[in-house]
């Protein structure tokens, strides 16, 4: 249940903060991402969380202007 309440908090970041029209990498790409995870995870040790937020903010930034430093 922890990773589903880090997964809700990811989402709604990114729905406030990531403004994106590329419909390749809205929130269904994301999910997408954390699924196929899932199941690699299965034949390896990981930290669900640190894979967890790899999926979700992979691909947030697409070229320097959008960097949020």
């Amino acid at each position: 249940m922890e990773l589903a309440r880090w997964q809700h908090g990811f989402e709604r970041w990114l729905k406030e903060n990531h403004q994106n029209d590329d419909t390749a990498h809205d929130i269904s790409h994301f999910r997408r991402v954390w699924m196929t995870a899932q199941k690699i995870m299965v034949h390896h040790t990981v930290e669900p969380r640190v894979i967890l937020a790899a999926c979700y903010f992979h691909d947030i930034v697409g070229d320097a202007a959008n960097l949020l430093i």
